[in-house]
Protein backbone atom coordinates (compact mmCIF):
# COMPACT_ATOMS: atom_id res chain seq x y z
CA UNK A 1 0.00 0.00 0.00
CA UNK A 2 1.73 3.69 -0.74
CA UNK A 3 1.28 6.30 1.42
CA UNK A 4 0.47 9.37 0.04
CA UNK A 5 1.76 11.29 3.05
CA UNK A 6 -0.13 14.12 4.93
CA UNK A 7 -3.88 14.55 3.74
CA UNK A 8 -5.10 17.25 1.07
CA UNK A 9 -6.25 20.35 3.13
CA UNK A 10 -7.98 22.71 1.19
CA UNK A 11 -8.71 25.30 3.57
CA UNK A 12 -6.14 27.98 2.98
CA UNK A 13 -3.79 26.73 0.99
CA UNK A 14 -2.85 23.64 -0.86
CA UNK A 15 -0.61 21.24 1.03
CA UNK A 16 -0.06 17.62 1.05
CA UNK A 17 1.39 15.44 -1.25
CA UNK A 18 4.31 12.48 -1.65
CA UNK A 19 6.43 12.27 0.95
CA UNK A 20 10.49 11.77 -0.14
CA UNK A 21 10.42 8.21 1.44
CA UNK A 22 7.86 7.10 -0.84
CA UNK A 23 9.59 8.85 -4.05
CA UNK A 24 11.42 6.44 -4.65
CA UNK A 25 9.31 3.46 -4.17
CA UNK A 26 7.45 5.53 -7.25
CA UNK A 27 10.52 6.23 -9.36
CA UNK A 28 11.36 2.48 -9.25
CA UNK A 29 7.73 1.04 -10.35
CA UNK A 30 7.71 -0.79 -13.65
CA UNK A 31 5.78 0.86 -16.31
CA UNK A 32 2.78 -0.53 -17.08
CA UNK A 33 2.12 -2.44 -20.23
CA UNK A 34 -0.52 -1.33 -22.59
CA UNK A 35 0.42 -2.05 -25.64
CA UNK A 36 -2.50 -3.39 -27.57
CA UNK A 37 -1.47 -6.46 -30.03
CA UNK A 38 -5.21 -5.98 -31.67
CA UNK A 39 -4.97 -5.91 -35.82
CA UNK A 40 -6.59 -2.99 -37.58
CA UNK A 41 -8.18 -3.73 -41.11
CA UNK A 42 -8.93 -0.86 -43.28
CA UNK A 43 -10.78 -1.72 -46.71
CA UNK A 44 -13.06 0.62 -49.33
CA UNK A 45 -16.04 -0.77 -51.09
CA UNK A 46 -18.48 0.61 -53.57
CA UNK A 47 -20.23 -2.16 -54.02
CA UNK A 48 -22.39 -5.02 -51.88
CA UNK A 49 -19.96 -6.28 -49.12
CA UNK A 50 -19.63 -9.34 -46.41
CA UNK A 51 -16.96 -7.99 -43.26
CA UNK A 52 -14.66 -11.06 -43.30
CA UNK A 53 -14.31 -12.32 -39.90
CA UNK A 54 -11.17 -11.24 -38.59
CA UNK A 55 -9.57 -11.02 -35.25
CA UNK A 56 -9.63 -7.26 -34.52
CA UNK A 57 -10.62 -4.11 -35.31
CA UNK A 58 -12.23 -3.97 -38.69
CA UNK A 59 -12.86 -0.07 -40.48
CA UNK A 60 -15.49 0.09 -43.84
CA UNK A 61 -15.14 2.99 -45.92
CA UNK A 62 -18.25 2.88 -47.82
CA UNK A 63 -18.33 4.22 -51.32
CA UNK A 64 -22.63 4.75 -52.27
CA UNK A 65 -21.89 7.25 -55.40
CA UNK A 66 -23.08 4.42 -57.52
CA UNK A 67 -25.98 3.17 -55.56
CA UNK A 68 -27.29 1.12 -52.13
CA UNK A 69 -24.89 -0.81 -50.57
CA UNK A 70 -25.18 -4.04 -48.43
CA UNK A 71 -23.11 -4.73 -45.83
CA UNK A 72 -22.84 -8.17 -43.94
CA UNK A 73 -21.92 -8.59 -40.52
CA UNK A 74 -19.65 -11.64 -40.13
CA UNK A 75 -21.07 -15.01 -38.23
CA UNK A 76 -22.20 -13.24 -35.05
CA UNK A 77 -21.41 -16.30 -33.37
CA UNK A 78 -17.57 -16.21 -33.80
CA UNK A 79 -17.07 -12.74 -34.09
CA UNK A 80 -16.82 -12.45 -30.00
CA UNK A 81 -14.68 -9.31 -29.38
CA UNK A 82 -14.63 -8.12 -32.76
CA UNK A 83 -15.37 -4.65 -33.72
CA UNK A 84 -16.56 -3.40 -36.78
CA UNK A 85 -16.83 0.21 -38.07
CA UNK A 86 -18.76 1.53 -40.82
CA UNK A 87 -18.76 4.56 -42.54
CA UNK A 88 -20.07 6.47 -45.44
CA UNK A 89 -18.01 8.61 -47.39
CA UNK A 90 -20.20 9.93 -49.79
CA UNK A 91 -22.77 13.08 -50.17
CA UNK A 92 -25.18 10.60 -51.90
CA UNK A 93 -28.55 10.01 -51.31
CA UNK A 94 -27.71 6.26 -51.24
CA UNK A 95 -27.98 4.31 -47.91
CA UNK A 96 -25.71 1.78 -46.66
CA UNK A 97 -27.57 -1.16 -45.21
CA UNK A 98 -25.75 -3.03 -42.42
CA UNK A 99 -27.22 -6.63 -42.15
CA UNK A 100 -27.00 -8.63 -39.24
CA UNK A 101 -25.87 -11.82 -41.19
CA UNK A 102 -29.32 -13.88 -42.01
CA UNK A 103 -28.67 -12.64 -45.71
CA UNK A 104 -26.23 -15.49 -46.60
CA UNK A 105 -27.39 -18.07 -43.90
CA UNK A 106 -24.57 -17.05 -41.45
CA UNK A 107 -25.27 -17.49 -38.05
CA UNK A 108 -27.57 -14.06 -37.67
CA UNK A 109 -27.22 -11.71 -35.26
CA UNK A 110 -29.21 -8.91 -34.64
CA UNK A 111 -27.95 -5.35 -34.45
CA UNK A 112 -29.48 -3.47 -31.29
CA UNK A 113 -32.25 -6.19 -31.24
CA UNK A 114 -33.08 -5.50 -35.21
CA UNK A 115 -32.14 -7.65 -37.67
CA UNK A 116 -30.23 -4.34 -39.86
CA UNK A 117 -29.44 -1.18 -39.21
CA UNK A 118 -29.12 1.69 -41.55
CA UNK A 119 -26.18 4.27 -42.59
CA UNK A 120 -27.62 7.73 -44.87
CA UNK A 121 -25.76 10.44 -43.95
CA UNK A 122 -23.06 11.95 -45.75
CA UNK A 123 -19.83 10.60 -42.91
CA UNK A 124 -21.99 8.93 -40.80
CA UNK A 125 -20.50 6.29 -38.88
CA UNK A 126 -21.30 3.19 -36.53
CA UNK A 127 -18.95 1.29 -34.79
CA UNK A 128 -20.27 -2.42 -33.30
CA UNK A 129 -19.51 -5.19 -30.94
CA UNK A 130 -20.19 -8.34 -30.84
CA UNK A 131 -20.96 -10.51 -27.51
CA UNK A 132 -20.98 -13.80 -29.47
CA UNK A 133 -25.00 -13.54 -29.25
CA UNK A 134 -25.52 -10.36 -31.39
CA UNK A 135 -24.03 -7.22 -32.03
CA UNK A 136 -24.41 -4.30 -30.38
CA UNK A 137 -23.42 0.02 -31.58
CA UNK A 138 -21.51 1.20 -29.16
CA UNK A 139 -20.97 4.69 -30.61
CA UNK A 140 -22.02 6.34 -34.34
CA UNK A 141 -21.42 9.60 -35.75
CA UNK A 142 -24.22 11.65 -37.58
CA UNK A 143 -23.44 15.42 -38.74
CA UNK A 144 -26.90 15.78 -39.57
Amino acid sequence: MIDFGDPLDFGTGFSGGFTDEHEQDIEDSPEPDISLDFPITIDVTDSPYQVPLRLGFTVLLVDTASGAVTVVLPAVDRSKGNFVVIKKITSDMNVVTVDGGAVYGYSAGNIDGEGSTEVSGHNESITLVSDGIEWFIVSGYNNA
